[in-house]
Formats: C-alpha cells, structure tokens, sequence
C-alpha cells in the first residue's frame, strides 16, 4: 500500500512550544508548592494529557478539580505562548503541497481543546487538516495507540497507509503500537 494519509502531532511539531509549556509548568507549580525532578517531568508530562499529568501531582484529585487545574495551567501557557507564536519553518508550504498531492492530513494531540483552537487559529492552519483530534477523543493519553486509531478511523485509512510527524517518545510509540510508519 501507499501513503495516503499525513498525521501531525501539535506540541513540538507544528510549533517548537516545549519551553512554554516547561515555563508553563514550573510556574503552575510554584503556585501549588510542588516540585517534579526531570525524570518524573519526562516519564509523567512529556507527551501525556494535562489531565494525566494533574492526576499524578495530585493522585486524590476529582474530574471537577482536575478541569479547573488544568484551565489554570493551559492559560498560563497560551499567555507565556502568545507574543511570540510561530510554526514551525516551512509547515505551511509543506501542508499546501500534501494538499495539492491529494495526501488527507490531521492533528491528532494530547493537547487541551482550547489549546489546539489557539494554536491552529493564530497560526492559520484549520483549513489544511481534513481531521482535528484532542484530548477529548481518547481514554487513554500517549503512548496508548488510541488517539492515532481514531484518527485513522476519522480519515477513514488503514494503518500502513499513514505517516506521522511526532517529536515525544510516548508519541512515537503511540505511532508504532499502531502501525503506523
């Protein structure tokens, strides 16, 4: 089979935004007198829901608290973000070509809903994704293979006929646990 089908991560691929959402982060957790080392940050952040990463910081927490937490941190980074929100170089010119090719393309993302409208509006690139999937898709974050069987679903291709563009370990792993390339 060929390819057919191009699915994007967001954070880290469509823009270079993990400072922010590292600057993000330590300053969500100032504000609650918590601290992670680079090991937990890594195994238990990188890559996963804000959701799963508040339910590790906070193993007690409820849906109730869990949503407004998570608010609070994703605000925090779409202030730290937006001054200086940018894609990454040559996306735009990349995506019109797979449009032009006949390639169905998508974001599929742990990112929070009102982070993926953010990024995707400021930066004008809604209309060249034949499917957007979020957080809110799945049960199960990265490196669970959910997110990409959805989207292949929402595209309606198989897995060997897609490619996707990851940039986090648990991410590439949701990939392969796929089958995709």
């Amino acid at each position: 089979m060929s390819i057919k089908g191009v699915i994007f991560d967001m954070d880290g691929v469509i823009l270079d935004n993990h400072q922010y959402h590292v600057a993000a982060w330590k300053q969500f957790l100032k504000n609650h007198n918590r601290t992670v080392t680079d090991a937990e940050f890594s195994a238990h952040f990188n890559g996963r829901t804000t959701g799963q990463a508040l339910r590790y910081l906070f193993p007690e927490i409820t849906h109730i608290q869990t949503e407004v937490l998570k608010e609070e941190k994703e605000s925090l980074y779409r202030s730290l973000i937006l001054s200086t929100i940018h894609e990454t170089e040559g996306l735009t010119e990349f995506l019109k070509l797979l449009k032009v090719k006949g390639y169905k393309t998508a974001v599929a993302t742990a990112a929070y809903p009102p982070n993926v409208e953010f990024t995707l509006s400021k930066l004008g690139l809604k209309n060249y994704f034949d499917t957007i999937l979020d957080e809110t898709f799945v049960t199960h974050g990265k490196p669970h293979p959910e997110i990409y069987t959805k989207t292949i679903q929402a595209l309606d291709l198989q897995p060997e006929e897609c490619v996707v563009f990851e940039d986090s370990f648990s991410g590439i792993e949701a990939g392969q646990n796929q089958g995709q390339k």
